[in-house]
């Protein structure tokens, strides 16, 4: 969510009950809020609503079955793109994201690239190839790939070589959409990545009205519903006891259980650890996903148990220098890229090995290291540790991202509920 990456504004779906309309419905709203000046700012949406629709339609997701759904969808989807837009404000501003939503144009600032007089303007070639550069000057590898994987996707819809800003209209976007979903059997998810991506480039250049392509009105990014990848408590159990038949699945088994005692951590942060941030039975980290995109980092605290601390005394060593890394297998001398490679073979590793010790289980399913991430934050929630709480050992600033990783009640648990509720006493 955007309050993840850009803390200081808040962003939901709301129905404006100020002014009813004609036929007795009221508008529904964007509604943008700062934190640091306790500003609100209602922007227009196309959707009018009665209250009781309304109620039936927002914020709960309705049966997919019945009339709401697919309007849920689409709010929930406004919702998404307004929020990623948001992020793209460094720093946010009101009338800037209103500016925007709206596909009005803005004044460029320090971190925009000025417009260039018309004709004149650098393909989305160029812009992109700057996003590509600047990611890899920070180290942010992955980010720079997705850059890369966009503009290249995007080059073999048009079918040349260079493309150009004036040849992106709403009706390429949706065809561009339809070209990744159809011919290339891509993700709905893959695909709002890579126009999230071109929706960056066109806000560095300052792109005007008339050719800003997104926003209210115009082409909305969707994005995927999001899966919950959590495993019971009898799966986990069966996992946590069972015996890997290979090393290769004991050491998946173990950094998959040693993510989920430890808050959920990605192998990305488990490979980053290093010597001075264990101290004890006491972990400190902060999150890559976080550490060159907040301007306040808070470190996360975990406590090791047992299990945690044996995974460490096995595969790690902690009579090394502060800065070295606890586990083996990266080193400072090598590149951000090499370093990058090596985590993701390290986390394809523990994936596929962890799917067969799961198999020899009987248990099926593709099952990943997101699971001990989801696992860990749902059963929390669960065993009754507040959403606050679990979203401070998650290291989120947004309640609602940590609902994101809740994957709601089990039907055991839903009904003790009901049978507590004929409990009077």
């Amino acid at each position: 969510m955007a309050a993840e990456i850009n803390p200081g504004f808040l962003i939901s779906i709301t129905l404006d009950k100020r002014r009813q309309n004609a036929d007795n419905t009221y508008p529904v709203r964007i509604r943008v809020y700062t934190q640091k000046d306790s500003k609100r700012k209602l922007i227009p949406t196309p959707y009018n609503f009665t209250e009781n629709e309304f109620g039936h339609i927002w914020p709960t997701q309705p049966n997919k079955k019945t009339k709401h759904y697919k309007i849920w969808e689409e709010l929930r989807d406004l919702e998404s793109s307004a929020r990623d837009l948001a992020k793209t404000i460094i720093p946010f501003s009101l009338s800037k994201f209103e500016s925007l939503i709206k596909g009005e144009d803005i004044q460029p600032d320090v971190q925009q690239v000025a417009l260039p007089e018309p004709g004149r303007v650098k393909p989305v070639n160029y812009y992109f190839e700057q996003k590509i550069e600047h990611h890899l000057t920070r180290e942010a590898i992955s980010t720079a790939e997705s850059y890369e994987h966009a503009l290249k996707c995007l080059l073999r819809y048009a079918k040349k070589d260079v493309l150009q800003f004036e040849e992106i209209s709403v009706s390429f976007l949706e065809a561009f959409e339809k070209f990744c979903l159809h011919e290339e059997s891509k993700s709905i998810t893959t695909v709002g990545i890579y126009l999230r991506n071109l929706r960056a480039v066109f806000n560095d250049v300052g792109i005007p009205k008339e050719k800003y392509p997104f926003g209210a009105r115009k082409y909305i990014i969707k994005s995927s519903r999001k899966v919950k990848k959590v495993l019971d408590n009898d799966v986990l159990k069966l996992l946590f006891t069972g015996l890997p038949l290979t090393p290769e699945q004991q050491r998946a088994k173990d950094f998959w259980f040693f993510s989920y005692f430890c808050n959920g951590m990605n192998m990305k942060d488990i490979l980053n650890l290093q010597v001075k941030d264990i101290s004890g039975d006491k972990l400190t980290f902060v999150r890559a996903k976080t550490a060159s995109t907040r301007r306040q980092i808070e470190p996360i605290e975990v406590y090791l148990n047992d299990f945690a601390l044996d995974v460490i005394r096995r595969y790690g060593n902690l009579n090394q220098t502060g800065k070295q890394f606890v586990f083996p297998y990266l080193n400072h001398g090598l590149t951000a890229k090499r370093k990058n490679d090596l985590k993701k073979l390290f986390t394809r590793s523990v994936n596929q090995n962890f799917r067969k010790y799961a198999r020899s289980l009987g248990v099926t399913g593709d099952l990943s290291t997101y699971y001990a991430r989801h696992s860990f934050s749902t059963h929390l929630i669960r065993k009754g540790v507040s959403v606050a709480a679990v979203g401070e050992a998650l290291g989120h600033t947004d309640i609602k991202t940590t609902m994101n990783y809740f994957a709601g009640f089990e039907d055991e648990s839903k009904r003790e509920v009901a049978l507590k509720l004929l409990d009077f006493e």
